[in-house]
């Protein structure tokens, strides 16, 4: 089978006085895997960063060579692994009726799939001090997937079909990151 693919991404910054940062992105994306009404998906994206070490109160502290905190909040798409999978298809059958072929159900359409989508926000802070030969870096994050695909859920076989690809449910992942970078000499 074949599929189309298409991705427009916006993104853009901002700075004043080095010291207060922003970012604002935005991401299109379209795919063939879906329906019409699903087919495209707008993804946003916001970042800032306030380097407090930029700050003239920090002035006189030479030995920190930044120190900022950091927030974010973004999302992200995924389309499905199957083309075609928003139209009802057809196998023919293994039995014979009468001495004719015929077919059965092979698989549901699922016109109303929809992008399954990652929302991530975290918080950040950097510490680099001793001309940058000593760096900190701590994360704590919240990625949130919404719509979360599942091929070949098993279903009841009185329906008709025995597995079909859905979306289930969501599935949370938090934690939090710590880097430590040295350069002993």
């Amino acid at each position: 089978g074949q599929q189309r693919t298409l991705g427009v991404v916006l993104s853009n910054q901002y700075s004043l006085l080095d010291r207060y940062i922003i970012n604002v992105g935005a991401r299109l994306d379209g795919n063939s895997r879906f329906g019409a009404n699903n087919r495209y998906g707008i993804f946003p994206s916001v970042s800032t960063r306030w380097r407090i070490s930029g700050e003239n109160f920090m002035r006189g502290i030479e030995w920190i060579d930044d120190l900022s905190i950091r927030a974010s909040y973004g999302a992200s798409g995924q389309q499905p692994r199957n083309n075609y999978s928003f139209y009802n298809t057809y196998v023919p059958a293994d039995a014979t009726y009468l001495g004719m072929s015929g077919v059965i159900p092979g698989s549901i359409g699922l016109d109303d799939l929809v992008w399954q989508t990652n929302v991530g926000r975290n918080l950040g802070f950097n510490f680099w001090t001793f001309k940058n030969r000593l760096k900190l870096d701590v994360e704590v994050y919240n990625n949130r997937i919404k719509d979360l695909f599942f091929d070949n859920l098993a279903i009841p076989s009185y329906t008709g079909y025995n597995r079909i690809s859905a979306k289930v449910g969501v599935m949370v992942n938090k934690g939090f990151e710590v880097g430590l970078n040295t350069i002993p000499y």
